[in-house]
């Protein structure tokens, strides 16, 4: 015969009072020198019109907007996180992608997953563009040398010769 009792722990008792404290910017606790700035700056100079054309005036519209996502996108690929429940945790935690969003709600990792379906090769490449022109303007990159992710290329068919 079972009892009807609530077995549920009680956790206050491990919980210490501590005094509520609300930030009024994250900008203010993130430093100059952070490379989130650098790539906010570079971001903001892009044309975003392409981007926005894949998302449709009629219907609901998106939580968070389509280029606020790019910037949490190209944060995340900066700092080597891939996974899109690993972006909406970062979102979360990280105050630098708090700050990216500027104040908009954390986006659940199935948004993620809609933006990256939902964007094209052609929107990529002129997104693309648009930052390497910017980073140019800036004097930030020098085109003198081509760097490859480490991918081993074969140079004149010969197959103990690699570049």
């Amino acid at each position: 015969m079972l009892l009807n009792k609530n077995i549920q722990e009680n956790y206050t008792k491990l919980q210490e009072s501590r005094q509520l404290v609300l930030p009024l910017d994250y900008g203010l606790m993130i430093a100059e020198n952070e490379p989130v700035r650098l790539l906010d700056a570079v971001l903001e100079e892009l044309n975003y019109t392409k981007l926005q054309r894949l998302y449709s005036s009629k219907g609901r519209k998106s939580a968070v907007p389509p280029d606020i996502l790019f910037k949490v996108y190209c944060f995340a690929m900066l700092e080597g996180v891939y996974s899109s429940r690993a972006i909406q945790r970062q979102c979360e935690v990280n105050l630098q992608y708090k700050w990216l969003l500027q104040g908009y709600p954390v986006p659940n990792h199935m948004a993620f997953q809609r933006f990256f379906s939902r964007m094209t090769l052609s929107v990529l490449k002129d997104l693309f563009s648009q930052f390497i022109t910017v980073l140019s303007r800036l004097d930030s990159i020098n085109f003198a040398e081509v760097f490859i992710d480490g991918t081993k290329l074969e140079a004149n068919a010969n197959r103990y010769t690699f570049v």
